[in-house]
């Protein structure tokens, strides 16, 4: 079967980094799956609070991906060769922008706490909790426009600055976590005299480093892609 032929218009860069997405999407649920699964076995008389904070994310986790399962579905599935697909925004998309906005919120929100609870200094938490509460809003606003004024394309790039705007605060706060945890840790190895705590210390600093530096260039990585490229899809994928 020919490829769909739309002129002025390559198609495998709208419909391909969407695919991508979709697949990446599904691996990093199955992972979750498993991490939720090992904290209930390992941690089982964990902190209620925290224990509400990893079931409420896996819940709207669950959610963010049966939306998403939607809308592959429509777009490829019954809605296979219909060109509106490429151009008009499914509706299983509507409630995506704020579910993203409020996961990283939670996220977010819990490094915050930690950074609180391990320095007791106020404006770090104060700094971060500003520019995530802003980057949540931002995604609650972004998603009502589009369900409301129409969800074509071109109400995406109308909407270019507040797009920018929200991703660049959430790479601005996975950065100021990273950065701030990796500090309060170097400090605190600073104090200490014993090479078990010292190890100990290495180990929080280089998951900080690694963990945190990961998310960060995942967000910086698709905030470039948006800035350079968003006449395709390829910051989708991340």
């Amino acid at each position: 079967m020919a490829p769909v032929v739309v002129p002025g218009v390559d198609v495998a860069l709208l419909t391909g980094p969407l695919v991508l997405g979709y697949m990446f999407g599904y691996c990093l649920y199955g992972i979750l799956i498993a991490q939720v699964y090992i904290f209930s076995q390992l941690f089982p008389r964990e902190r209620f609070e925290i224990k509400a904070v990893v079931y409420s994310m896996f819940f709207l986790e669950t959610v963010f991906t049966l939306f998403t399962t939607i809308a592959a579905y429509r777009q490829y599935g019954i809605g296979w060769g219909d060109i509106d697909t490429i151009f008009i925004i499914d509706w299983a998309w509507d409630p995506l922008p704020a579910l993203n906005g409020v996961l990283a919120g939670i996220a977010q929100s819990f490094y915050i706490w930690r950074i609180w609870s391990l320095t007791r200094i106020v404006w770090p938490p104060i700094l971060i909790g500003c520019v995530m509460a802003a980057q949540v809003t931002i995604s609650f606003y972004y998603g009502i426009v589009v369900s409301v004024e129409g969800r074509g394309v071109d109400k995406l790039f109308a909407l270019s600055p507040e797009i920018t705007v929200w991703l660049s605060l959430s790479a601005v706060a996975d950065l100021l976590i990273t950065i701030c945890l990796v500090q309060i840790f170097a400090d605190r190895k600073k104090d200490v005299n014993f090479d078990r705590i010292s190890g100990l210390l290495n180990k929080l600093i280089r998951f900080s480093v690694e963990t945190g530096s990961l998310t960060s260039a995942t967000a910086i990585i698709e905030l470039i892609l948006w800035l350079t490229c968003r006449q395709w899809n390829f910051h989708f994928i991340l």
